[in-house]
């Protein structure tokens, strides 16, 4: 999973965007943040982190707009950035 912060994204056209490290390790466990400022974890390895980000970021791609409302109301605690 890991790419070089220096190169585009598949799709991506244009400067290369500011990316700032998802992973960090605390007390010799693995978490990993999503956009929205929440840690997911923790994890043995940071491999299992980056596997959690993998299924978290296919979830939000294939899941309903009525799902991810519920999803985000519940994941950041109030509707902050949520449209219902």
């Amino acid at each position: 999973m890991s790419q070089d912060p220096k190169t585009n994204r598949d799709g991506e056209q244009g400067p290369v965007p500011v990316r700032s490290g998802r992973f960090y390790n605390e007390n010799g466990l693995w978490y990993v943040t999503t956009r929205e400022g929440k840690p997911i974890g923790p994890f043995n390895t940071r491999e299992e982190a980056e596997d959690a980000l993998i299924a978290f970021l296919e979830f939000i791609q294939s899941a309903s707009p009525e799902m991810l409302v519920s999803f985000f109301k519940q994941f950041l605690g109030d509707t902050a950035g949520v449209d219902s």
